[in-house]
C-alpha cells in the first residue's frame, strides 16, 4: 500500500482531540515531512522515528528511494508533545508491503496509538497519556495501544464501553500484535481500598457532626470564630475522612486533563492566591477546577479578594465553571466541597468571651462585607465555634468514627442517586423534578419546615439546602424518611450567621 490511516490523541486541557495520521509515499529521493500545525516538539519525532525504525529490525526508510507525508488532521488544531511517536510509525510501516494484511484489517476497527518512541525501539509514557486514553474511550474507539507499565484507574470504564486496552513494549511487539490478531487483555485497575490508615486524633463533636454531614452529603461547611478554637486543625483531618475515588471519577478527572490519583484531590489556596489562580483559564485549570471531585480548603476565607469570593458563585451552585475568554466560551465542570474557615475580624476576637476586639466599626463592616449575601447563601452548613457548647457537646470525637458515618452517608446517597439517574452523586445534586418526587419526610417534619421557612421569607433555593441537608442527616440514622429531629438539626447548622453570630 501507498497510503495508511492511524489514529493518535492530542492532550489539552480542558479536552483532549482525536487526530488522524495519514500517511502517503511517493517514489523520489528520501524526504520526511510532518504538516497539520505541527510544533518543534513533533518536528523532532522525525529522528526519532527513523531510528526506532531501524532499531526494532525493519529496514530503515532512509534506505528506500520513497518521499513520505505525514499529515497531522485536523489540520486546524495544534500539535504538540510525544505522544503521537507510535502513530505516526506504525501508520509508515502499514504503507510497507509486509503489513498490507494487517494494514486492511485495521480498517475495519477504530484502533489508537499512543506513546513516545526511545531511540531502539521502546515505547514509553509521555505527557497527557491518561487523558489521551481516557479520550479514546469516550469516543468509542475499539483498541487502544499505549506503553506496557502504565497505571490506569479506570479500567472498569472501558470495559464497560467495550473498549480493549492493550499495553505492549516495542514498536516490533504492537507490529506483530496487528499482525497475529489482537488478543484480549483487561490491565489491572491500581485502585486501593477505601480503608486507609486514619491517624488517631479526635475532633469536637459539635464539628465533627457538621464535617460529616459536609463530607457524607456534599455540603459546603464554614467554621467562623475566634482563633484556637479549632477551624483550621479540624479541616486540615478531613483529607483522612474521604473516601477512595471511584474508577468512574478518576475517568471523568483523566477526561479534563487531571491526574488520575485514587485519592480525592484537596486543594488548599493561600489567600494571597491571584484571581486567576484560584479560576484557572482556558489553558490551565485553577484551584477550584484541581479539586473537582474532591475538596476545597480556603483557610481565612474573609482575607481573599472579594473578585475571587464571589467567583465561587456558579461554581458552588451549578457546579460548573463557565470560562469565556475572546477564542470563546467554554464549560467545565466542577463539582466540589467547600470548607472555608474565618475570624470575625482582622484581629479575631470580635464578641469574643475571652479577649476584647480592638478593630474600629469601620474594619469590622470592611473586613465582613466581603462575605456577601449570595456566597453566604451557598453554605449549607455553618458553625460558630464561639458558642459555648454544652457539656455533652465536650466529648470529642475520632476520626474513624466520624469516617465510618461519612462512608455510610455517602454510600448511601450515592446508591440512591444510582438508581434514579444512572448517575452516582450527591442527594442534593439531583435535578429539582427528581429531588422533589423522591424526598420522604413525614407530616410533623414538613409542618416544622413550612414554619420556619414561611416566617423567614427564604427563596427556593435555601429550601432546598435545608431539605437536602436534613436528608443527610436522616442517612446518618439509618433512617428512610426524614423526621423532625432531622430538621431541627438542619435548621440549626443552616441559620446560625457569621455576620450576626449567636
Amino acid at each position: 500500500m501507498k497510503f495508511a490511516r492511524t489514529f493518535s490523541i492530542q492532550p489539552k486541557f480542558p479536552s483532549a482531540s482525536v487526530i488522524e495520521i495519514e500517511t502517503d509515499i511517493q517514489p523520489g529521493l528520501f524526504f520526511f515531512t510532518l504538516i497539520g500545525l505541527a510544533d518543534a516538539s513533533i518536528r523532532e519525532s522525525r529522528s526519532r522515528i527513523l531510528s526506532a525504525i531501524k532499531n526494532s529490525g525493519f529496514q530503515s526508510p532512509k534506505s528506500r528511494l520513497q518521499k513520505i507525508t505525514a499529515l497531522l488532521r485536523p489540520a486546524g488544531i495544534k500539535k504538540y508533545g510525544s505522544i503521537h511517536d507510535l502513530a505516526i510509525a506504525v501508520s509508515y510501516l502499514l504503507t510497507q508491503e509486509r503489513w498490507e494484511t494487517a494494514a486492511r484489517s485495521l480498517l475495519v476497527r477504530r484502533v489508537c496509538f499512543l506513546g513516545e518512541l526511545t531511540l531502539e525501539g521502546k515505547i514509553v509514557t509521555c505527557f497527557g497519556l491518561e487523558q489521551a486514553i481516557a479520550t479514546a474511550i469516550r469516543d468509542g474507539f475499539d483498541i487502544v495501544f499505549y506503553p506496557k507499565g502504565t497505571e490506569i484507574n479506570f479500567t472498569e470504564v472501558a470495559h464497560r464501553k467495550s473498549v480493549q486496552l492493550t499495553p505492549v513494549q516495542s514498536l516490533s511487539e504492537c507490529l506483530e500484535t496487528i499482525s497475529n490478531g489482537i488478543p484480549d487483555h483487561e490491565p489491572e485497575s491500581q485502585n486501593g481500598s477505601e480503608h486507609d490508615d486514619v491517624p488517631d486524633t479526635y475532633l469536637p463533636k459539635h464539628i465533627a457532626d457538621g464535617l460529616i454531614l459536609a463530607l457524607g452529603g456534599g455540603h459546603h461547611i464554614l467554621l467562623f470564630g475566634e482563633p484556637g478554637t479549632g477551624k483550621t486543625f479540624c479541616t486540615s483531618q478531613a483529607g483522612h475522612l474521604l473516601p477512595k475515588l471511584t474508577s468512574e471519577e478518576i475517568y471523568e478527572r483523566c477526561l479534563l486533563g487531571l491526574n488520575q490519583d485514587p485519592c480525592r484531590p484537596i486543594r488548599k489556596p493561600h489567600p494571597n492566591s491571584s484571581f486567576a489562580s484560584i479560576l484557572g483559564n482556558v489553558a490551565t485549570p485553577g484551584e477550584i477546577l484541581q479539586s473537582h471531585k474532591g475538596l476545597l480548603i480556603m483557610n481565612e476565607f474573609s482575607e481573599f479578594d472579594r473578585r475571587t469570593l464571589e467567583t465561587l458563585r456558579e461554581p458552588l451552585e451549578e457546579r460548573v465553571v463557565n470560562l469565556s475568554r475572546t477564542q470563546g466560551s467554554t464549560l467545565i465542570p466542577c463539582d466540589f466541597i467547600l470548607i472555608a474557615t474565618t475570624n470575625l475580624c482582622r484581629c479575631g476576637y470580635y464578641r469574643s468571651q475571652t479577649k476584647k476586639c480592638t478593630c474600629s466599626q469601620a474594619d469590622l463592616h470592611k473586613y465582613m462585607g466581603k462575605l456577601s449575601g449570595p456566597i453566604l447563601d451557598r453554605f449549607e452548613i455553618r458553625i460558630n465555634t464561639n458558642i459555648k457548647q454544652p457539656q455533652s457537646a465536650h466529648v470529642r470525637v475520632s476520626l474513624n468514627e466520624i469516617k465510618e458515618k461519612v462512608l455510610l452517608i455517602s454510600r448511601t446517597q450515592h446508591s440512591e442517586t444510582k438508581q434514579l439517574t444512572g448517575v452516582s452523586s450527591f442527594f442534593k445534586n439531583l435535578p429539582d423534578h427528581i429531588f422533589w418526587e423522591n424526598l420522604r419526610a413525614n407530616d410533623e417534619a414538613k409542618a416544622i419546615l413550612d414554619q420556619v421557612l414561611s416566617k423567614n421569607n427564604t427563596n427556593q433555593r435555601i429550601r432546598k439546602h435545608l431539605w437536602s441537608l436534613a436528608k443527610s442527616h436522616s442517612d446518618v440514622r439509618g433512617s428512610v424518611s426524614i423526621e423532625r429531629a432531622d430538621v431541627v438539626n438542619a435548621l440549626r447548622y443552616r441559620l446560625e450567621d457569621p455576620k450576626d453570630p449567636l
